[in-house]
């Protein structure tokens, strides 16, 4: 539950402090990504899509997307478990002054999928639907290529790059 309140005031943070809303020409591009991440126990793996379709007026723009992600977890008290996230969210692109900058935050829901083999002492062997969140960064390295940092959903940290398409 903690997890949730610190993505939501992440959120609003971002929002209030993204300022200069000038940059990126990102509308109606698809980019597609891959990431790294931990949060879980181990490193995980996701892989994501999104379509930017909407400007919002001298603020941003809008898209929409999904991330599936995976994570194999060794732990001290049971032999492995599976973790495998399937999201689908919209996305607030912020446009700022410096074109190569990209902030963002996501809000979705996601159904996570998880396989514990081990006797189930906490419920953690039954799969859910919850709500998920994401703020990060993308950095243009090239006209085509985005470097990302995140916090949030589906992992607590996670590095990645996208490609627009």
């Amino acid at each position: 539950m903690k997890k949730h309140y610190l993505v939501v005031f992440s959120l609003v943070i971002l929002m209030f402090c993204s300022t200069a809303l000038f940059g990126q020409d990102i509308l109606n591009k698809t980019y597609v990504g891959a990431s790294v991440g931990t949060g879980w126990g181990d490193l995980g793996f996701s892989a994501n899509f999104e379509k930017i379709f909407k400007e919002l007026e001298g603020f941003g723009v809008v898209g929409v997307g999904a991330e599936v992600g995976y994570v194999s977890v060794s732990s001290v008290w049971s032999d492995h478990y599976t973790y495998v996230p399937i999201l689908v969210f919209g996305s607030l692109h912020y446009k700022l002054e410096n074109p190569k900058l990209d902030p963002y935050a996501r809000l979705g829901i996601g159904y996570i999928y998880i396989d514990w083999p081990g006797p189930d002492y906490f419920g953690l062997n039954e799969s859910y639907v919850s709500i998920a969140g994401q703020v990060g960064m993308r950095y243009q390295m090239s006209p085509k290529v985005w470097l990302r940092g995140a916090l949030g959903t589906p992992f607590a940290i996670s590095i990645g790059a996208d490609i627009e398409l």
